[in-house]
C-alpha cells in the first residue's frame, strides 16, 4: 500500500522502485538449488569437444517459455548411465539424473536436465548447438585441428555404431568383420570426411523420398577402421569417459588386427 493506504500493483511497485534507483532482483539473482560449472564449454579442449558433440547428437537446448531464449539443455540415453553420469561429473552438477523404465522392453532411459544459461550460450556460440538442430546441424569450423578427433569421438558415441559380424576368413575361426555407421547432416558428414582425409567414403541419404538432410556414412574394412580408430582412441583420459560398449568393440578389433599382424611376421 502507498502512504494513503491504497493498494499498489506489481507494475506500479516496479515503477516506484526504478524511480528511486532501488535494485530489483530477478529469478537469476536468487540462490539456485542446483549448481554447475558455467565455464565448461566456454573454451575448446578435448573434454568440451567430446561432451559438446555428444550433446549435439543426443541432447538439445531449449526454453520453457514460448519464443524465449534457450536457457536449459537435456540429454537422455537408454541403458548408458555411466555416460550420463560422466557428463554430470564433468559439469560439476549436483542435480539429479532421472530414470525411466521403457514401456516396450527392460531398458532404462537416464536423463539429465540442466538449467544454466551461461552453459547453453557457450554450447550455441562455440559448438552451434541450437534448438531443433537435428536436420540443420553444422559443425563449427573453429575447433582446433588437434582437438577435432575428440569431437569425432563424441559424434561416434552419439550418432554412430561400431558393430561386427562373425565368420571364418582365410581359415581363421571366429574372425570378425567390423562396420562403423554414422548418421548426421550432410554438413557433419563432410566435416568427418575432411578431418579423416577420406573424401571418397560414400554416404547415402536416409529415406530420400522425405527430402530430409539426414545421411549415413558407412566405413568398412578392418584395416581401414583400425587405422582410423587407433588415432581416435589414443587418449587414455578420454577412453575412460567414452561409451564403453563401443570402446570394447574397438578393443576386439584392435586385438584381432594386432594378432593377425603378429602372425604374418
Amino acid at each position: 500500500m502507498d502512504e494513503d493506504g491504497c493498494k499498489i500493483g506489481q507494475r506500479g511497485l516496479i515503477k516506484i522502485l526504478k524511480a528511486h534507483n532501488i535494485p530489483i532482483k530477478t529469478n537469476s539473482d536468487y540462490i539456485k538449488i542446483y549448481h554447475c560449472n558455467e565455464d565448461k564449454f566456454s573454451e575448446y579442449d578435448k573434454f568440451s569437444c567430446y561432451w559438446a558433440r555428444l550433446l549435439a547428437a543426443d541432447g538439445c537446448v531449449f526454453s520453457r517459455h514460448k519464443n524465449g531464449e534457450p536457457t536449459e539443455f537435456t540429454i537422455g540415453l537408454k541403458d548408458d548411465y555411466d555416460t550420463v553420469k560422466g557428463l554430470q561429473n564433468y559439469l560439476e552438477y549436483n542435480g539429479k539424473i532421472y530414470e525411466k523404465k521403457s514401456d516396450y522392453d527392460d531398458g532404462i532411459t537416464y536423463t539429465l536436465t540442466v538449467n544454466c544459461k551461461a552453459v547453453v550460450d557457450s554450447l550455441i556460440n562455440n559448438f552451434n548447438i541450437v534448438p531443433r538442430k537435428t536436420l540443420i546441424y553444422n559443425p563449427p569450423q573453429s575447433i582446433p585441428e588437434n582437438l577435432q578427433k575428440y569431437f569425432l569421438l563424441g559424434y561416434i558415441d552419439g550418432d554412430g555404431s561400431l558393430t561386427y559380424y562373425s565368420g571364418i576368413k582365410n581359415h581363421v575361426p571366429e574372425w570378425k568383420g567390423f562396420n562403423l555407421n554414422i548418421t548426421g547432416t550432410s554438413e557433419m558428414i563432410e566435416f568427418m570426411r575432411k578431418v579423416l582425409n577420406k573424401p571418397n567414403i560414400k554416404a547415402f541419404q536416409r529415406r530420400p523420398e522425405r527430402h530430409k538432410n539426414n545421411w549415413t556414412l558407412n566405413i568398412q574394412g578392418n584395416e581401414q577402421l583400425y587405422n582410423i580408430l587407433s588415432w581416435i582412441y589414443d587418449d587414455e583420459e578420454i577412453n575412460r569417459i567414452c561409451m564403453q560398449r563401443k570402446y570394447n568393440n574397438w578393443l576386439i578389433l584392435k586385438s584381432q588386427i594386432e594378432e593377425k599382424r603378429k602372425n604374418e611376421k
